[in-house]
């Protein structure tokens, strides 16, 4: 499992999926939810619509706390299933350079 670093930044795990999301809810650090967070999606390789899902809920954490969220990094593949599943506006991609 990934663990947040630099306070404010959040590394995904390489897959969030249906089979992933239980532990992923079980061991993350609510004290991410303080402040805005930088969702660093470059290792994901697996995503499905509860992976989205729990990303969704976790933006919808931070929103009722004060805070935004800026996901950055997402591959290739993931920014397509999120655009597949209308979400890609919330997710606000912004892709780094150099990144696939």
């Amino acid at each position: 499992m990934s663990t947040p670093k630099n306070g404010n930044v959040w590394q995904a795990p390489d897959a969030l999926t249906i089979y992933d999301v239980k532990g992923l809810e079980q061991g993350f650090d609510a004290g991410l939810l303080q402040a805005p967070l930088t969702l660093d999606m470059a290792a994901i390789s697996e995503l499905d619509t509860a992976g989205a899902q729990w990303l969704l809920s976790l933006r919808a954490r931070l929103r009722a706390a004060g805070h935004g969220w800026q996901p950055i990094n997402p591959p290739e593949e993931v920014a397509r299933t999120l655009t597949q599943l209308g979400l890609a506006p919330l997710f606000e991609l912004k892709p780094e350079a150099g990144h696939d």
